[in-house]
């Protein structure tokens, strides 16, 4: 989120480094989402460093996010409705972006309203309460509203 306003104070050189960290967080995601979901494509969950561990680090109450990665991917899709530079477009928002469609098309699963779902999943910093005795707290969702916005996102940026 520190690089979100680069573009708008005109310090697009800050972006370098920051699109050469997601380029090789999916090319790491590579490996997470054959193994944990055998799929094609990359995935990143809801914790991530200089070390590329793109697995589920942490406690699943956020970790289990499976549109982390394609939500951070999506600062250079934002970086580009600044600065159309065609080399970033073709060297960072295509392949990254390949990935992830590649990724969500095997991930998917259709309900028999043929409804396409994620999950189970997390949302991050989301969590909700189920009534009755005892009231309980979850995290688990399918299909969870920060899913969808950012599958819609990278569908069809605005």
């Amino acid at each position: 989120m520190q690089y979100w306003p680069s573009d708008a104070a005109q310090m697009h050189e800050v972006l370098t480094p920051f699109f050469t960290f997601i380029r090789k967080l999916a090319s790491a995601g590579r490996s997470a989402a054959d193994e944990m979901y055998g799929c094609p494509g990359w995935v990143a969950h809801g914790y991530s460093d200089g070390y590329l561990k793109t697995g589920l680090l942490g406690a699943y109450i956020w970790a289990l996010c499976v549109t982390c990665g394609a939500w951070l991917a999506l600062s250079v899709w934002d970086h580009l409705t600044y600065d159309m530079n065609i080399s970033v477009l073709q060297r960072d928002l295509l392949p990254v972006f390949r990935g992830i469609a590649e990724f969500f098309l095997s991930y998917f699963w259709k309900a028999p309203d043929g409804v396409l779902h994620t999950g189970p999943t997390t949302s991050p910093e989301t969590s909700y309460r189920v009534r009755g005795k005892p009231e309980k707290e979850y995290q688990l969702a399918m299909s969870p509203a920060f899913d969808l916005s950012v599958l819609r996102q990278v569908s069809y940026p605005s």
